[in-house]
């Protein structure tokens, strides 16, 4: 602190500032007392809800891939219990997605039409005719009960197709829509008849 103080001199009044020591304050043990440490912070009170929660959407979670699994097992179990395609239904779906991309090469339109026709003829008739040449399959074919005109065209078929599909010879897509309507045809005429339903006591019309 500091005090102004007045002196009248031959100059005039002269102020002076005189430094004053400032009270002193003493710490005393009663203020201390007053002064404790700092409390570490107040963690939440812990809440059991937040883990009923969680527990149960991991529980419904397994249930639901538990069911999940259960309906894939069982479609596949009736997938693998259905009964198999008959040799003409196999031919006619695989001739319905050969004629779905018909604008394919002509080898490969060759080769799938013949996988066709050889793969009836085996399942319709037990003929391993996957296995054979051309022309260990012709002599096979004569036996079957086949009218003569559609067994000459179905042995043209085989002959033409081995060079189109072997040696890359160039085909029209004339002749390629003709072989296809052969071989449907030749599915048609040789698959197996549905027998008439009769009722007792009812003639059939």
């Amino acid at each position: 602190m500091s005090s102004l103080r007045e002196k009248e001199t031959s100059w005039g009044r002269l102020y002076t500032v005189a430094a004053v020591a400032a009270p002193q304050t003493v710490t005393g043990a009663a203020d201390m007392a007053d002064i404790r440490d700092i409390k570490p912070p107040l963690l939440p009170a812990f809440d059991p809800t937040t883990l009923y929660w969680a527990l149960g959407l991991i529980l419904l979670a397994l249930a639901l891939a538990g069911a999940w699994y259960l309906w894939r097992r069982r479609q596949r179990r009736k997938q693998a219990t259905a009964a198999p395609l008959k040799p003409h239904e196999a031919a006619t779906r695989d001739l319905e997605a050969l004629n779905g991309d018909l604008d394919c090469p002509g080898r490969e339109f060759y080769f799938r039409l013949s996988t066709i026709f050889r793969g009836y003829v085996e399942n319709a008739f037990d003929i391993k005719a996957l296995e054979m040449t051309t022309e260990e399959l012709l002599p096979k074919l004569a036996s079957l009960p086949v009218p003569a005109e559609l067994h000459a065209e179905a042995k043209g078929f085989l002959r033409n197709a081995d060079p189109v599909k072997y040696a890359g010879r160039e085909v029209d897509r004339k002749a390629m829509s003709k072989d296809f309507s052969l071989v449907r045809t030749f599915v048609e005429a040789t698959k197996p008849q549905e027998s008439p339903v009769t009722f007792p006591g009812k003639p059939n019309v």
